[in-house]
């Protein structure tokens, strides 16, 4: 824990450290500044940062996902049925319910709509993930260099010139 921060100076470090820009969180914990670089600095005093550096360090901890589990998590979004993911299912983005009176007849109408992880989204996500969106790797036993070819013509043509006679070449 940092060194203890009045009310306002802690609001300022929550509000920071959750996105909030630092002139909106300046006037948000209730400071009135003069200056427009008010916020700024009072941002980059150390006990300050060191808070804002703490909170920021919680939020990581509370939302880090480790690759297992993101794993397991596209993979269930993949394999799910839709009808098996409710209102509570981590799979579930939205879900709504509507009922309806159907005329003449007593009954009601019951609507579910419920709007999941998108599956091909997620498959391309555990593809590039797992890698198998890598290229195959293909082993090429290459021939001799081009340079090589080259210098073996080369000796070829100035053995024939020299045969033909032709030797100032």
């Amino acid at each position: 824990m940092t060194k203890s921060l009045s009310p306002r100076h802690e609001r300022f470090s929550q509000l920071v450290a959750a996105g909030q820009p630092c002139v909106n969180a300046f006037k948000e914990a209730g400071f009135r500044g003069h200056s427009p670089g008010e916020p700024f600095l009072l941002k980059k005093k150390p006990h300050v940062a060191a808070r804002i550096a703490e909170i920021q360090l919680e939020f990581a901890a509370e939302c880090s996902m480790s690759r297992a589990e993101l794993i397991h998590f596209l993979i269930a979004a993949i394999r799910t049925p839709i009808a098996d993911i409710g209102p509570t299912s981590p799979l579930c983005q939205e879900w709504s319910r509507d009922e309806h009176p159907v005329p003449g007849t007593g009954k009601r109408l019951v609507r579910t709509r419920i709007k999941s992880v998108g599956k091909l989204d997620a498959a391309k996500q555990l593809a590039s993930l797992m890698g198998w969106n890598e290229p195959d790797k293909i082993q090429v036993n290459p021939g001799p260099s081009l340079l090589a070819q080259l210098e073996e013509r080369a000796k070829h043509l100035v053995s024939s010139l020299n045969r033909a006679g032709c030797a100032d070449v």
